[in-house]
């Protein structure tokens, strides 16, 4: 697992910890990423189909100033390459799935027009199976009115149809920032025509 933190001299920085069952977590030497003063949130890491890892990070003053920063693993996160800039766009909080045809999408908790709240969740797709480049993609894959409330970490798993997938992600009433609660979004099913 990956985490972000605030070290005690005000650093920012990602982690890892690794566990053999699941419910005890031992965190590994070093540091995954530094950011120095620049913040690091949401990270999120998958396994491409080659069998590499893949880290992304959202860097900067979020959400205005959001980089998606990525690094690759050959030997399951022994060693990550150094981080490079995989997209730019204003972001709250991320989310990664790896596709069947081996593509990466992000999932990005982004600002509704004309407001500085979270009420979008947006996508960008990767050019390959690399996952080092993305572009937007057009549409929103859920959205709320500000009046309704918040949105956050948005998190994507593949259905047990292995033709859908489930969005889980954070609602948190308006006004309300501390106490969010787990919602979840099903993709509806093909439609053969």
């Amino acid at each position: 697992v990956v985490y972000a933190i605030v070290s005690t001299t005000g650093a920012f920085r990602v982690h890892s910890a690794t566990s053999a069952d699941g419910l005890a977590w031992a965190n590994d030497t070093g540091t995954v990423l530094d950011g120095g003063s620049t913040p690091l949130a949401s990270p999120q890491l998958v396994k491409l189909n080659d069998g590499t890892w893949r880290l992304y990070v959202l860097s900067g003053a979020l959400p205005e100033s959001a980089q998606v920063l990525t690094m690759g693993s050959s030997n399951q996160g022994l060693n990550w390459s150094a981080a490079t800039v995989a997209l730019s766009t204003p972001a709250f909080s991320l989310g990664a799935s790896v596709l069947t045809n081996g593509k990466v999408r992000l999932f990005l908790t982004q600002p509704l027009v004309g407001t500085s709240s979270a009420g979008v969740v947006a996508s960008a797709l990767s050019s390959d199976a690399n996952g080092t480049s993305f572009s937007m993609e057009s549409g929103l894959r859920l959205s709320t009115s500000a009046a309704s409330g918040t949105l956050s970490d948005a998190v994507p798993v593949r259905s047990t149809y292995s033709y859908r997938w489930r969005l889980y992600y954070g609602f948190a009433d308006p006004g309300t920032l501390s106490t969010a609660s787990i919602r979840t979004a099903l993709t509806a099913a093909p439609d053969p025509k």
